[in-house]
């Protein structure tokens, strides 16, 4: 009995070294094909490393990829030359280069609030607005807008006379460069909840300043550069105000108000 348990443990012990024999000679891949995974692995890694380092790349230098920032000046530019494609009129009375054409341009850009100003073709809503300006701020651009064909007066229906747009054009670009007063009364509207009237007499003044700022371009800028252009300046006091009065209040007397707190008055609680 014990003999036969010797050989039937022989018999499973040569069978046993049979398969492991077998799997070794035949089921290992050989060399060659060892030698060619390798080589697949490190080509494959090798594209790897180079896809990240590319992408390293990218991000450490992020700007080179993205496209170039417009400088603030051809912003301007831009801005100016669309205008007076837009309004043909005006550009007799500018040069490339000018004093006017510089301060345009430069306002255009942003001037001292750094709030890049947008000319709109669109004509002002209100029939008898010949101007008007969207505030901006540190995200969004502003943006002005000057009526071509007149709606009141005595030339109604017929274009504007472009010295007068001109006037319009630097009240606006002034009064952006209020931005902060502008703000500053909007904030304290919305926290005060003051009347109807204190609103309108604080937006006012600083309508009032920047009317003061226009005829002070007009006479330091604009009637220079006229002259030197040869061209005979007739200045519509309502859009260059050059007769403006030194005290707010007198000037505040001869000036329509009624619209002042149009925008406000859904969404402040005036007392």
């Amino acid at each position: 009995m014990r003999q036969r348990y010797y050989v039937v443990l022989a018999v499973c012990l040569l069978v046993l070294i049979s398969i492991v024999n077998f799997a070794y000679t035949h089921l290992r891949p050989s060399r060659s094909n060892v030698s060619l995974c390798r080589d697949c692995t490190d080509i494959n890694a090798g594209n790897l490393g180079l896809e990240q380092s590319k992408a390293v790349g990218t991000m450490e230098h992020g700007l080179v990829s993205a496209p170039p920032q417009t400088p603030p000046e051809k912003l301007g530019e831009t801005q100016l030359e669309r205008m007076l494609s837009d309004r043909p009129e005006m550009r007799p009375f500018i040069t490339r280069g000018d004093a006017v054409w510089n301060w345009c341009v430069k306002q255009f850009a942003g001037g001292d609030t750094k709030i890049p100003i947008d000319w709109s073709s669109v004509p002002p809503m209100e029939p008898n607005v010949e101007s008007e300006s969207g505030p901006g701020d540190l995200s969004h651009h502003g943006e002005i807008s000057v009526r071509r064909i007149a709606t009141i007066g005595l030339h109604t229906d017929s274009p504007r006379y472009g010295e007068d747009m001109w006037g319009n054009v630097i009240f606006e670009l002034c009064n952006a460069q209020l931005y902060r007063e502008h703000k500053a009364v909007s904030q304290w509207a919305y926290t005060a909840h003051p009347s109807k009237q204190e609103y309108i007499r604080r937006s006012a003044y600083v309508e009032y300043l920047a009317a003061v700022r226009t005829k002070r371009f007009y006479d330091s800028l604009w009637k220079p550069n006229m002259d030197r252009l040869g061209i005979h300046s007739r200045p519509y006091n309502l859009c260059w105000n050059v007769g403006i009065s030194d005290q707010f209040d007198e000037w505040l007397r001869n000036v329509d108000t009624s619209g002042y707190a149009k925008d406000f008055e859904a969404d402040v609680n005036f007392r």
